[in-house]
């Protein structure tokens, strides 16, 4: 299976996200944001199935959630989808 990953400032809204995406009946997680997309600070990722990039992008701009990048993640490799 295909991850993504959306790069998120907070844990808060990190576990907003996640909470809200399972509302909508799918799996996420939040995770650290790994060091080598991470360009400096403190930041949290929230990682899905590929299939529902579409639904996570409506869900956060539906509740001001800022998404700051957003990755694939093939087998630990990220590789900038924004």
């Amino acid at each position: 299976m295909e991850y993504i990953a959306v790069k998120i400032g907070s844990v808060n809204s990190a576990a907003m996200l996640k909470k809200l995406i399972k509302r909508h009946g799918f799996d996420s997680y939040v995770v650290h944001t790994p060091a080598h997309i991470n360009k400096g600070g403190c930041s949290y990722s929230v990682k899905f199935d590929k299939n529902i990039l579409d639904t996570v992008k409506r869900i956060s701009l539906e509740n001001n959630i800022r998404i700051k990048g957003i990755y694939a993640d093939k087998g630990g490799e990220y590789y900038d989808l924004s």
